[in-house]
């Protein structure tokens, strides 16, 4: 009908959104827990750390094989910082003077921490080394630092009676061969440098003035 008043429809509701309020964290939030316990973590390794640092000690360890009965120098050794659990005192810990020698009386190998009872002084040493001439040649498995058997060959040998070869020290350190730095040969022969106890001083000296020929017998091992 003409003139009749229209009813406007209600506009559809809308919802309000309201803006998420913030909710304090709870000693039960997963987030909160885990988080406390990555500090106290982080505390504890920095502590560590700390208190670990503190109980290094500066011991010296050998830069090269160490021969028994060889001396060596402030140059055959290196200062190294090391967790020695309070047993600092079982190991070289002072600077070797310069031009201070010391004798290795047992075999180091290189990098180990070198013990106080495995050296001595160049004065106090036992050990003397004799240059061995040697007519036949070596096995290649004797270098500087091997561990080695002396024997005499009679010069008439086996022939018509003679007398056997026989053994006259066991268990020496090679301190030089030819070729490394300082040996020499002699004619056909080749020095062979060796430490000897002072024990065997005098019967590896006799078999050196005997007739005859010397040779080494390599022990299998020794120092790398």
């Amino acid at each position: 009908m003409s003139g009749q008043a229209t009813l406007a429809r209600p506009a559809p509701h809308t919802p309000v959104e309201h803006a998420p309020r913030l909710r304090k964290p709870s000693i039960r939030d997963p987030k909160l827990i885990i988080g406390v316990l990555l500090i106290a973590l982080s505390v504890m390794v920095g502590s560590w750390a700390v208190n670990d640092a503190k109980g290094l000690s500066v011991a010296y360890v050998a830069v090269k094989p160490l021969i028994p009965g060889q001396p060596f120098t402030s140059e055959d050794v290196k200062a190294v910082e090391l967790n020695l659990a309070g047993q600092s005192g079982r190991y070289l810990s002072a600077a070797l003077e310069q031009g201070e020698t010391a004798i290795a009386l047992r075999a180091i190998g290189e990098n180990e921490i070198i013990p106080l009872d495995a050296i001595t002084s160049q004065a106090n040493s036992d050990t003397r080394i004799v240059a061995l001439p040697i007519s036949e040649d070596l096995s290649q498995s004797i270098i500087v630092g091997s561990q080695v058997d002396l024997w005499h060959i009679p010069k008439s040998g086996l022939v018509d009676g003679g007398s056997e070869p026989k053994e006259v020290a066991r268990g020496l350190y090679v301190s030089e061969v030819p070729g490394s730095e300082g040996a020499f040969s002699v004619g056909s022969g080749k020095i062979v440098h060796v430490v000897v106890p002072t024990t065997q001083v005098s019967a590896v000296l006799s078999a050196v003035k005997e007739e005859g020929s010397l040779t080494l017998l390599s022990i299998p091992g020794g120092l790398k």
